[in-house]
């Protein structure tokens, strides 16, 4: 985040907020605020698919739970098919 970039543009500047700020994909916010909103939706980021880093619902959470977790963990990774976690206890070096 360039912070004084932003700041500039809250602070009012020139007015001409459009002109400076490109939103995801090069979408351009050209006046028309439901086009912007349409392209915006268009070109949202995709969603992370959470099935293989829990199955717990996580969905509409308000409050983010505290203490101990009480779910099982698939992957360490968040990664599908990704590699495997370290194992709980360190292999023996091989002897010569």
């Amino acid at each position: 985040w360039d912070e004084d970039f932003l700041q500039q543009l809250l602070d009012g500047g020139d007015g001409d907020v459009d002109s400076q700020v490109n939103f995801r994909a090069g979408v351009l916010h050209q006046g028309d605020d439901q086009e912007l909103i349409q392209r915006m939706n268009a070109n949202a980021v995709p969603q992370v698919d959470t099935s293989c880093i829990t199955s717990e619902v996580i969905d509409n959470i308000i409050d983010l739970p505290t203490g101990t977790c009480s779910g099982t963990l698939i992957s360490p990774f968040g990664e599908c098919g990704g590699p495997s976690p370290p194992s709980a206890s360190p292999t023996k070096s091989p002897t010569k």
